[in-house]
Order: C-alpha cells, then structure tokens, then sequence
C-alpha cells in the first residue's frame, strides 16, 4: 500500500503539472483526475480521484486547501464492470457485460506526506476484490465513474495479467557469485508466458532477519529493489541483476545501525524473491514519467481516463519464489553482510 500511495502523490504531480499554454482566465471546465491499479493478488483495489482546481491567486495556496481538488463523500459514484472480450481486427474489445459489477465506497485515509498538496488526509475509493478478478485475456475490466451532482462522468479500461510469470534462477541458493570479483552479482531471471499483457517487470528480494532482545526476538524484512525491465521484444525469458554494492546500500538505507547494545541481529537463510509486473499501459505511464535526461522541459503528458486525466492499468505484486542462502558463517555471503556493520 506505501508503494501504491507513493505513486498516487506522483501522479497527482504530474496530471496537475502547469502548461505554458494553459489560459487562467478560461472558464473552469470540470476534469476528474484518476489513479488506480488492479492486481488480482491484493486484498483491496483502491482509486484515487481528485479533480482539478482553478482560481485566483497563488496555485499553491488551493493545493493545501482539500476542497479545491477532491470530491465531496456522497458526490461521486464509482464502479469496474466486468465484460467479455473477443479479438476483431486484430485487438481484443468488449463484447457483452458479464453481469459481475463491483462498487467502490469511499474512505478518508490519514496517511499522506506533506508535501505540494494537502496533507495528511487523504480521500479515497476501495473495493474488497481478493480472488474476484479473472486473469484472461478474454475478460476486459472497465472503471466507470459518475459525478452525481454534475452528470459528468470519465471511463477507462484493462485487463488483468495472467499467472505465465515464474522464477527460473537463482535454481537454489541466493547469492553473490557471478560477475566482477570486486563487486559480485546475483542473477534473477524469470520465464515470461503471460506476454500480451505484462509488459515491464521490476524484481524484488525480500532479506529477512531477526531483531529483538536475547528471549525476545522477531522476524523482519526489507525488499531490495532491482532495476526496471520493460520486455519491448516479446521476449520468453528475462533477467535483473543485484550487486553487492548496491544491495548493500540498500539494505544500510532501509535497516539502519541499532539503536542500543541491547539490540540483537540475526540473518535468517533465505530470500523470497518477487518479479513485479504491469501492463502496457503502466509501462507507457512509467516511460513518460521517468526523470527526463534533457534540459527541454516540455513533456507530453501520458492518460488513457476518457473525460479526464490519469491511470488504469494492472499489476501483479505476487509472482514469487523462496530462495536458500549459504548457511555457512564464513560464507562470502555472510562475510559481506557482517561487513556492513548492521550488527549481524
């Protein structure tokens, strides 16, 4: 959910982002801002909808001020119809409605970082959807939403990513032993059957370890994040890679020193490895959205909301596999790892 909110805020950056050709004296037309992913694997789909804001004066100002840019509680009517698909002309559209509707309702959350726009608070539409999506290319999920008051209603469409994703490598152990000696690499590689949907992967090591007093410990992680992998060839097999340096790094930024003497550190034998995938769609989103590497500042800006601006893609955040360490103390594994002074 924090990486789900953290994308949500990014979003909200970019789709409310200034034009050099926007007029502020324009007649206020009402545009709705979306955000939602579907992922069959969590518990909650949830939709972020906001909607842009106009007035006089400094714009900062209006972002802190919740009203400016989100919908009243009962205003808006949110929705995914799910329909059947068929291939005509090459691509797949809808058909006929499957008779399967799920209804959003909406929440305050108060979790949100200061930053541009208002915060802590934060309103937001959830749906309980474990297990009640169908990853085929044959279902298509459409979001409707329908400002009561107005009339003025946005749609947008996805499909859900299949179960063709599968951790081929590491075969059995997790470790450093490929690569330069100086900085030892691990391979992640996964077979990809699921391609008309999955488009761009990111892998993900989850490092556990034990924390606590002597009598009184408790298993905890942290997810290493590999580099994105977008599959733009249609490849069967793909692969990321983990130095040392950098999952170190990582694991000193996201653990930390310990806070007294009293505090002990155990590493746990094994990873669970996750490959992260989304569609097209989201891979589009990310492309565009990526920091640019120009000093031309103009960029287009990426929505498939019809009526409005946004993103409704799919991910799937649940495709793993557990992984054995080296158990042995004198490991390089476990040599590198006492090596960062993290108390293990």
């Amino acid at each position: 959910m924090k990486k789900l909110l953290l994308l949500i805020t990014a979003a909200v950056f970019i789709f409310g982002s200034c034009s050099t050709e926007f007029n502020p004296n324009d007649e206020w037309k009402e545009t709705m801002v979306v955000y939602g992913l579907l992922d069959q694997d969590c518990d909650t789909t949830w939709i972020r909808i906001q909607k842009c804001f106009l007035g006089e004066g400094n714009a900062y100002d209006y972002a802190h001020i919740m009203d400016s840019s989100c919908y009243a509680e009962d205003e808006l009517e949110v929705k995914i119809v799910e329909w059947f698909a068929e291939e005509r002309e090459g691509m797949m559209q809808k058909t006929s409605q499957t008779g399967r509707e799920f209804e959003f309702a909406y929440t305050m959350l108060d979790n949100k970082p200061e930053g541009t726009f208002f915060a802590p608070q934060q309103p937001i539409y959830y749906c309980r959807t474990k297990d009640k999506f169908i990853p085929d290319i044959d279902r298509i999920y459409e979001l409707r939403i329908l400002n009561r008051k107005t009339g003025v209603c946005v749609t947008s469409e996805t499909f859900i990513i299949g179960s063709g994703i599968e951790v081929t490598k590491p075969d059995n152990r997790f470790q450093f032993n490929q690569g330069n000696p100086n900085n030892r690499t691990a391979i992640v590689k996964w077979k990809v059957d699921d391609k008309k949907i999955a488009r761009v992967f990111q892998p993900v090591v989850r490092f556990f370890y034990l924390e606590g007093t002597e009598g009184n410990m408790e298993v905890k992680y942290v997810d290493i994040e590999g580099s994105v992998q977008r599959n733009s060839n249609n490849s069967t097999y793909m692969q990321g890679s983990f130095t040392r340096t950098n999952f170190g790094a990582q694991l000193k930024e996201k653990i930390g020193p310990i806070a007294n003497e009293n505090i002990i550190r155990t590493i746990l034998d094994s990873v669970q490895i996750y490959i992260y995938a989304g569609d097209e769609t989201l891979s589009n989103y990310m492309s565009i959205s990526a920091p640019p590497n120009t000093i031309v500042q103009e960029r287009p800006t990426f929505s498939n909301i019809n009526g409005g601006l946004g993103i409704f893609a799919s991910r799937r955040t649940q495709i793993k596999s557990t992984k054995d360490t080296p158990p042995d103390i004198n490991s390089e594994y476990k040599k590198f790892l006492k090596s960062l002074d993290l108390g293990f």
